[in-house]
Parts: structure tokens; sequence; C-alpha cells
């Protein structure tokens, strides 16, 4: 997926949002974000020991860097006024023997901060998602979820 990123720019409240592809300057944040978005979403589900587990294993700034320098990986960063709020991966993996014989991408992650819920992110994200799987030869996108 080593196409180049799509990228957009619009108004999201009073907000300048901007999308572009993630850099490996960006692993610090984007395993800050990974992580609490993860805790926010699956933390009232997962003993302590668990998440804790599950936190050390995905997430840190030397793992979300080789993330960024996979050419497998596609990584979308979504800033608001130049703050990280969201992010999207896309990987080539081993794809559910339902899709058959396609050329498709997982989504892995799609993950916004709660701060930017109902605000408009999370579609201009997942359009330049698709764009960017598009860009890299997928016809078809999946889902994965945890």
């Amino acid at each position: 997926m080593s196409s180049p990123a799509h990228s957009a720019e619009s108004r999201i409240s009073n907000g300048k949002l901007q999308l572009r592809r993630g850099r490996p300057a960006d692993a610090s944040a984007l395993a800050a974000l990974g992580a609490q978005t993860f805790i926010d979403t699956y933390g009232a589900y997962n003993t302590p020991e668990h998440l804790q587990q599950h936190l050390e294993r995905t997430y840190g700034e030397s793992l979300q860097r080789h993330e960024l320098e996979d050419q497998a990986t596609a990584t979308l960063v979504a800033l608001l006024d130049d703050r990280l709020v969201g992010f999207a991966q896309l990987v080539r993996s081993e794809q559910p023997a339902c899709l058959g014989e396609v050329n498709a991408v997982e989504v892995l992650r799609f993950y916004l901060d709660t701060s930017v819920h109902g605000e408009g992110v999370a579609r201009p994200l997942m359009d330049a998602a698709y764009a960017a799987a598009r860009e890299g030869g997928a016809t078809h996108v999946w889902l994965g979820v945890w």
C-alpha cells in the first residue's frame, strides 16, 4: 500500500480538519491515541490485567513507528487544528474466505478521540481510507473488529 495518501481539508466545528498519510514522527501520538481510544472503548469489558497486557502488546512508539514504515500498512491521520484526533489503518492481510478471490484490504483500526465524536470527522476519514485503498489497487475493503 505504498501509494500516496488521499488528502482533504474541511471545516469541522470551527476548526480545520486535515487528513494525511501518517509519518514516523506521528508514532508517539498514534500510540497514545490508540491506547486511550482502546481504553475508552473496551476498558469496562476487560480486567485491568488483560487490558494492560493488550496495551503493552499493541501500542507503543516503536510499534506504531514500525506500522508507519510498513509498506503493507497505510495509516491515515486526522488532525484538527494540528492535534491528532483520529486515525485509520488499512492493511493487506489474509482475508476471510467469504470474500472470495477479490483484491481487498482490511480496515484494521479506525479510531477517533471521544472529543470529536459527532463532530463530522469520521466520514472524511473513512472516505480518505477508501480512496487510499483504491489507490493501492484494492477493489474491496473489509472490517476486522476486536
